[in-house]
């Protein structure tokens, strides 16, 4: 009885090991052939042309489709380099850097008020008033100069007044 117990046992651990290599090796095969997958043979369900909000649209296994953004980490913090932005692609959960197009900046003066400056924040493309982060000197200019405040700086400076000739 012991023998048949014994015996038994041993079978129950074999069939265990064997059932988890084969479904490992079927795994495997999985992934490969995932890889060597001939996208144009799949047939992909119907999807929309938009996601929803707060979702995006992915590629997998050949077909897209719409996830959800919160089961994706987007990095804490980005900085683009100069004349890019950082925006968000409806097409991409996570924000990126795009070229700056400066045909879609205001072209008005910027007019800020007491305690902002005209300048470009950080990962922006356009000027918008920022606000100051340093303390200015008092400045008076001398005659025949202005008080001015020059884009992407805090504190205002003087240049000369222009003037214009009287043609002859």
């Amino acid at each position: 009885m012991k023998l048949f117990k014994y015996n038994c046992l041993i079978l129950i651990i074999c069939s265990l090991f064997i059932i988890g290599f084969v479904s490992s090796n079927e795994n495997a095969n999985d992934s490969a052939t995932e890889s060597k997958l001939n996208c144009s043979t799949v047939f992909c369900p119907l999807i929309p042309s938009q996601c929803p909000k707060g979702q995006a649209l992915f590629t997998e296994k050949c077909c897209p489709r719409c996830v959800n953004c919160s089961d994706y980490k987007c990095p804490k913090e980005i900085k683009c380099e100069t004349d890019f932005h950082l925006t968000k692609d409806p097409k991409n959960c996570c924000e990126s850097c795009v070229k700056c197009n400066p045909i879609g900046c205001p072209r008005i003066a910027i007019i800020c008020k007491k305690g902002e400056h005209p300048g470009v924040p950080v990962n922006k493309c356009c000027a918008e008033c920022v606000k100051c982060t340093q303390e200015c000197p008092l400045i008076n200019c001398i005659t025949g100069s202005e008080l001015y405040y020059p884009t992407n700086s805090c504190c205002p400076k003087c240049r000369p007044i222009e003037t214009s000739k009287p043609s002859q």
